[in-house]
């Protein structure tokens, strides 16, 4: 059975900042009390969490911010039902050309739809998707699944999920992307292997398609993304599935 996300609070007797530091190379991630904090290429100093850290925050769509809310596992999370999702303009602390991870909790409110989870897109045009499948299996696309087609099964489930994908361009073909669901590894069906380096890309989007359009938007809730410039190794990922900020 799946966790949920855990409450926040404090640790030792000082507050500790998402991820913790044995987990390096943070991108971004996302505060409780901040939103979203881009953090350069380390999160270890005050500096790297002030708000909006080295580049711009994410905003939402004219009228469709994501709701932050309190989840039903005591954490909190943003909740993208109706169409709703974050924009962020791009900046090279999310340019993930030779390793990235991205990795959250996440709840759908139905099963059975497309429900994108994290795109970007150059001009207007595909690369990096992560996206849930009408036929309930997580998918992780580049340039659409021409260059790169690697899905796992998810199921139907509608509680929250941990999940975490990885990508190493320097690995051999076949190893360069991992999904974990619930801290472990995935068996992948590889449709088309992913190449050795991924392009730059333009524009960021976490919970909607990633052309200038709205479609396929996620119908659900996500907690604690966190966004690293490396992939993580299965040690690291159950580290940050297992984080919690507690009193």
């Amino acid at each position: 059975m799946s966790r949920r996300p855990g409450r926040r609070g404090r640790f030792g007797g000082a507050a500790k900042f998402y991820p913790w530091a044995n987990v390096p190379g943070c991108s971004a991630f996302w505060d409780s009390s901040r939103g979203l904090v881009l953090a350069g290429s380390d999160v270890t100093t005050a500096a790297d969490q002030a708000t909006g850290g080295v580049a711009d925050p994410a905003s939402g769509a004219a009228g469709l911010e994501p709701q932050f809310v309190a989840s039903d596992g005591g954490g909190p999370c943003f909740n993208f039902a109706t169409g709703r999702y974050f924009t962020l303009t791009h900046s090279t602390d999310l340019d993930f050309t030779a390793g990235f991870t991205v990795t959250g909790w996440i709840r759908r409110s139905v099963a059975g739809i497309q429900q994108e989870i994290w795109s970007q897109a150059n001009a207007g045009n595909q690369k990096l998707r992560i996206v849930l499948l009408a036929s309930n299996t997580l998918a992780v696309l580049e340039e659409g699944g021409a260059t790169g087609d690697v899905q796992v099964t998810y199921g139907v489930s509608l509680a929250w999920r941990h999940f975490a994908v990885t990508y190493d361009g320097s690995l051999a073909a076949a190893s360069r992307v991992a999904v974990y669901l619930d801290g472990s590894a995935q068996s992948l069906a590889i449709n088309v292997n992913f190449p050795a380096s991924l392009p730059a890309v333009t524009k960021d989007r976490i919970a909607v398609f990633a052309p200038d359009d709205s479609s396929a938007p996620l119908n659900g809730r996500l907690a604690w993304l966190g966004l690293w410039k490396r992939a993580l190794t299965p040690v690291e990922v159950l580290a940050v599935m297992n984080y919690k900020r507690r009193t």
